[in-house]
């Protein structure tokens, strides 16, 4: 005869199961499939697009770069333009490692960004990058500015990687293959990762535009978020 669970009981076990942790990608935004000289939709990471654009005009393009990717121009004179990337399931990685990763290509000196962030908000600086007009990469986060780390060239492909221990509370930062920040604490205690601002940083003198490729997120560590951990519950309990 087999035990039933009371419900408290039933509860606790389905709740665990619901957040059972796994190694896995959270997002893969590689933009082929989409139709060149096109705006990039919002579907989400499920399509490998962003949740939203801001004041930034963005476009999908054959070149510069070998494959399909994503182009950022600036077109204002006013304000910061970005897109927001969220990961699949709506999840904000609160342990072990992230790994991020992107390929950019400069085709204008102008202020840029790429930004990590906690998940629906961007307020929690994981990790600041600012690629200025003066040719400088520099990097800043909760715990203040590392300023200049390293320099950017135009018009070739420069591959960006950030890796975060969210247990440590600390991440290292390769740029162009060369390691530029190492262990550093972010300063961040309440939050983990969830989003990426990318875009065009706000300067009314000059011009914008970059490119980037290949944006992946992978995590030693994913776990459904509460809301997702309530709602298996309650349909496995119907």
């Amino acid at each position: 005869m087999t035990a039933k669970l009371s419900r408290p009981l039933a509860i606790a076990a389905l709740l665990t199961l619901a957040a059972t942790a796994q190694a896995g990608t959270a997002l893969d935004a590689d933009f082929e499939g989409m139709t060149p000289d096109e705006t990039i939709g919002t579907g989400g990471p499920a399509l490998g697009e962003p949740i939203a654009l801001y004041n930034c005009v963005t476009t999908v393009r054959s070149a510069p770069l070998p494959s399909t990717c994503l182009e950022f121009d600036d077109e204002t004179d006013y304000g910061s333009g970005y897109a927001t990337f969220e990961f699949l399931d709506d999840i904000e990685i609160m342990s072990g490692t992230v790994e991020i990763s992107a390929t950019l290509w400069f085709a204008e000196q102008n202020g840029y960004l790429f930004s990590v962030r906690e998940h629906g908000h961007n307020a929690a600086q994981l990790t600041s990058i600012t690629i200025s007009g003066n040719g400088n990469v520099y990097v800043n986060d909760a715990n203040g500015s590392l300023g200049d780390v390293a320099v950017y060239d135009l018009g070739r492909a420069i591959e960006l990687r950030i890796e975060h221990d969210l247990d440590a509370g600390t991440y290292d930062l390769w740029w162009d293959g060369a390691l530029v920040v190492d262990d550093r604490a972010h300063g961040v205690t309440e939050y983990g990762i969830g989003r990426l601002l990318i875009g065009i940083n706000h300067d009314p003198d000059l011009d914008g535009l970059f490119y980037m490729d290949d944006l992946l997120v992978e995590a030693s560590i994913i776990t459904a978020n509460s809301a997702e951990s309530w709602g298996t519950v309650k349909a496995t309990w119907r």
